[in-house]
């Protein structure tokens, strides 16, 4: 069975044309091929973003079709570090490390609050007054 494809529309062939100049223009300066491809997607991204132009429902309809793809969520941590992990200020060893983090799991099993925990026990300077938290993600 052969199937009839219509013709492009005019505008992907004037696309294609300033694709075409750009690959020629970028040829002639010797780019890598890596940063022919990505000009020529670099160019395919600024063309569609000027070209689209979609009305609030357009957007409604797409964020309820891809719902999954926009959902955050919390993060909280405690961070448990050792003398020779990288940008460590801890003087502990991986086992004591590991025997502080065992000990922290307990205590959050057994009912303990997490930000309190977070804020005494963490390592990271820039979550443990936040109780440990990374925000949303």
């Amino acid at each position: 069975m052969r199937v009839q494809v219509p013709p492009p529309a005019p505008c992907f062939h004037r696309w294609c044309q300033k694709i075409n100049s750009h690959l020629q223009l970028l040829t002639q300066v010797q780019s890598t091929p890596d940063a022919v491809d990505n000009a020529l997607v670099g160019e395919l991204i600024q063309d569609m973003a000027r070209s689209a132009r979609p009305t609030k429902k357009d957007v409604e309809l797409y964020y309820v079709a891809h719902k999954n793809e926009f959902e955050q969520v919390r993060v909280r941590h405690i961070l448990i570090s050792y003398a020779t992990a990288f940008a460590s200020h801890s003087a502990r060893s991986p086992e004591k490390a590991q025997a502080r983090a065992d000990e922290i799991a307990s205590q959050l099993k057994h009912g303990d609050e997490f930000g309190a925990l977070a804020a005494n026990e963490s390592d990271d300077p820039y979550t443990k007054a936040k109780g440990g938290d990374l925000g949303y993600v």
